[in-house]
């Protein structure tokens, strides 16, 4: 997208500068080879950014590219159809070329202002839904598409101080320094939100975000499910009024030590088991910029404990059980050993009696 706009921004002022017709036309001709790209590259990042990349397949792209390369065509071969300028003569005030419109340019137009439109609407909804963090950044974005935008809009539909003056690449280069300023600034490219999306948004552990103040700036999914509050329940509210429903945790932030803490939450019979830890951020300015607090689901790993806990008492009261039977056995082995012996001391001294008789 950028390569297009420097090609367009370099040909606009060698055509500004060109002094007949046919060098205009020359260079608006060449400033066409990449412009319609724009648009397109600006959309399909859009996609890419609000998570919707599953739509960037091969052949949506083709089919979204058609009508660039039909305007590429088109304006190259201008002079033998007229279909996207029907003329175009100087201004003699300031050399500016004056052009009259064919039908083409105005479904360009309107292809172009759909793309750019459907983009800023993706990045809009995007900022809605993402953390306070990332919103910086997709404003920066906002800005940066619409402030060309106003300056075609300006040069199509003559809201022009200057007549003939095309705005759009000087928007552009304003759009540049800003989305420059933001690439340094803000990590631009770096920390998108799609990264923020695919960890924070589909890790299992809760998340929830508090500012200095104490109100919610951000929590993921598995904190909602865990809260059974919604990011409209919450963000903006403070955390102590916003998880009444909640007090355990309440209660735990407010006693919190800096260890990991085990807490219960849940009715009666529904309860889930939790590692509650806190973990202070700083904003990029090296200030605090309040705590994150985590929450890892371990009723499994209690439920297992607790089974194995239980499995462990009955084995216990089995071997004791057992214990105890052996015991009993054993006494009565002793006295069926006992009565024996005295039976067959009685038997020996019958025997010798009788021997003794004989």
């Amino acid at each position: 997208m950028e390569i297009a706009v420097v090609v367009w921004t370099f040909s606009y002022a060698f055509g500004a500068a060109a002094t007949t017709v046919a060098l205009k036309l020359l260079w608006t001709q060449i400033s066409y080879l990449t412009l319609p790209g724009a648009p397109l590259f600006y959309f399909l990042f859009a996609l890419a950014y609000s998570h919707h990349g599953r739509y960037l397949t091969k052949r949506n792209i083709i089919l979204l590219a058609i009508v660039p390369t039909l305007t590429v065509i088109i304006v190259l071969t201008s002079n033998w159809h007229h279909w996207f300028y029907t003329s175009i003569s100087i201004n003699p005030d300031n050399n500016l070329a004056i052009k009259e419109h064919g039908f083409w340019f105005w479904i360009h137009i309107t292809y172009c202002y759909t793309l750019l439109a459907v983009g800023a609407i993706l990045l809009s909804r995007e900022i809605r839904r993402t953390s306070i963090f990332f919103k910086p950044q997709i404003a920066i974005l906002l800005v940066g598409a619409f402030l060309p935008f106003i300056g075609n809009m300006m040069y199509v539909f003559q809201i022009n101080p200057i007549p003939g003056l095309d705005w759009t690449p000087i928007a552009f280069g304003l759009s540049g320094l800003i989305l420059t300023w933001g690439i340094y600034r803000f990590q631009l490219l770096n920390l998108i939100p799609v990264a923020r999306h695919k960890l924070v948004e589909t890790i299992r552990d809760g998340i929830l975000v508090l500012d200095v103040h104490g109100r919610i700036v951000d929590l993921n999914p598995a904190m909602q499910t865990i809260t059974g509050l919604s990011t409209k329940q919450t963000i903006g509210h403070v955390a102590t009024e916003a998880l009444t429903e909640s007090p355990e945790l309440i209660k735990r932030l407010d006693s919190y030590n800096g260890l990991p803490k085990e807490i219960c939450l849940g009715k009666k019979g529904t309860e889930n088991y939790y590692v509650l830890q806190i973990l202070p951020l700083d904003s990029r300015k090296g200030q605090p910029a309040g705590p994150l607090i985590m929450l890892r689901n371990i009723t499994a790993r209690k439920q297992n404990e607790k089974a194995l806990r239980k499995a462990h008492t009955e084995l216990e009261e089995r071997v004791e059980q057992r214990t105890k039977e052996l015991k009993v056995s054993n006494v009565q082995l002793q006295q069926e050993i006992t009565v024996r012996k005295q039976a067959e001391e009685e038997l020996g001294s019958h025997l010798e009696w009788a021997q003794m008789s004989y």
